[in-house]
């Protein structure tokens, strides 16, 4: 009895099945009738088309543009590169046309640029509105929590500076045949963090890497030798941009966030600094020409001793610009503090706290 059962069930199961296919072809749903056809003329079937359903549910969905232009800007892909990397799941990654019109809205305004043969400046004002306004759609989520006073106590530290340097003449023609694009003098400012609350205690976001070119903005940049009076001048310019600031309004699920400013003048070197503070005098040591050839002599002896010893070129001039002195070559000169010691003649103990003291500096503020 149960076998016939079963095979009457079988049957009608297979009646049904014709019965739909049959009215699915009537209807135009063809792809649909032989779905539900193969489903039950075969029990693995269903099994199959279930799993194969779960399995697209469960996708990865596509990258925005803006996904892949994060990607593409922390990668450092060329084009080409990216082409390559879209080509492996072109369903995932947007053409690169689409990240070419999603960086048009990093942009400031057109309207806030001027630009001549040896000047190009941003407006401050629009430039800082433009920051604080990028900088609140990526922190919206933390931004909604805050209560009313917090909303209208936002401020944004930021650090600025200027310096110059002499560049790589290229083939411009100018319009006065004094310009020359030989040297170029640049004014810039980086976002720290955003406070809010009672004496800006709560930090609703703070830049993890600070000393990195990725979130400086250039203000202006001319192509002027650096001197004392053009750095006075461009500090001169920028402080008076900075009276003319108003707090920038930026609205969020129909709530409205003010945000000050708070500018501080950080990014200088020693130059710009006695520029800013009228201070012509340097100071300098007098030494006799015997001790001149016995430090230079000295020098010579620790340079030798780290090319043998550590393989390391120390305070070595480079061709065209700078010397041999960089990060990789401070961790591998204070990686082994005894052996640096010796070859310096230093204390061990402060040739170990120098190493701390650099650590803790170049360390991210998070394991702190």
């Amino acid at each position: 009895m149960q076998r016939y059962k079963f095979d009457c069930d079988i049957r009608c199961s297979r009646e049904r099945s014709k019965g739909n296919d049959e009215a699915g072809v009537l209807d135009g749903k063809r792809n649909a009738s032989k779905v539900l056809k193969d489903i039950t003329n075969s029990p693995t079937k269903a099994s199959q088309y279930k799993k194969a359903y779960s399995k697209d549910a469960e996708a990865i969905p596509p990258s925005t543009p803006f996904e892949a232009l994060k990607m593409f800007v922390e990668a450092d892909l060329t084009r080409r590169q990216y082409e390559i990397i879209r080509a492996t799941n072109k369903r995932h990654f947007p053409c690169y046309d689409l990240l070419l019109k999603a960086k048009q809205e990093y942009y400031p305004p057109k309207s806030a640029l001027r630009v001549t043969a040896i000047c190009a400046e941003m407006d401050l004002q629009s430039l800082i509105d433009h920051t604080v306004t990028r900088l609140s759609k990526f922190l919206e989520e933390v931004l909604i929590t805050l209560n009313s006073n917090e909303r209208q106590s936002l401020t944004i530290i930021l650090k600025w500076g200027c310096d110059g340097s002499q560049q790589t003449r290229y083939k411009q023609k100018f319009t006065e045949d004094a310009d020359s694009d030989a040297n170029i003098f640049l004014s810039s400012f980086v976002p720290i963090k955003i406070v809010c609350g009672e004496q800006g205690k709560k930090v609703v976001w703070q830049n993890p890497t600070p000393s990195s070119p990725r979130f400086c903005r250039p203000i202006r940049f001319r192509f002027v030798k650096k001197s004392t009076n053009i750095t006075r001048e461009e500090i001169a310019y920028l402080e008076n941009a900075q009276k003319r600031l108003t707090a920038t309004k930026v609205d969020i699920n129909s709530n409205e966030y003010t945000f000050r400013h708070f500018m501080k003048m950080t990014m200088i070197d020693g130059k710009v600094c006695n520029a800013a503070t009228n201070t012509s005098s340097t100071s300098r040591e007098r030494r006799t020409p015997e001790k001149k050839l016995s430090e230079e002599q000295r020098k010579r002896k620790i340079q030798e001793r780290c090319r043998t010893e550590t393989r390391l070129l120390v305070d070595m001039p480079k061709a065209n610009f700078g010397n041999t002195n960089d990060g990789n070559t401070s961790r591998r000169f204070f990686d082994d503090t005894e052996l640096a010691a010796e070859i310096t003649g230093i204390n061990h103990e402060v040739m170990h706290r120098l190493k701390v003291i650099l650590e803790v500096i170049t360390s991210d503020h998070k394991n702190f």
